[in-house]
């Protein structure tokens, strides 16, 4: 994680995104305030397209990237 890391919230859950030159890692908070990394699988954004917009609301991630490519991103515990 770094000092431009973003924090999203729907209201009821908090996420953090973190970008670096590279790639975009995604953490959740544990009940007792730890951090996890969330897996990431299925059409992810490439890490050479930068995003332009992310919003975490009451059904998951939703972002689009420098391409216009969009991406919906449930978080599951695991």
């Amino acid at each position: 994680m770094s000092g431009d890391d973003e924090l999203l919230s729907n209201g009821q859950q908090t996420l953090i995104l973190s970008e670096d030159a590279s790639e975009t890692t995604i953490y959740g908070f544990r009940d007792d305030l730890t951090v996890y990394e969330l897996a990431q699988s299925g059409d992810i954004p490439d890490p050479d397209d930068l995003f332009e917009w992310t919003t975490f609301g009451p059904t998951g991630l939703l972002t689009m990237d420098d391409q216009g490519n969009t991406y919906v991103g449930v978080p599951v515990a695991g």
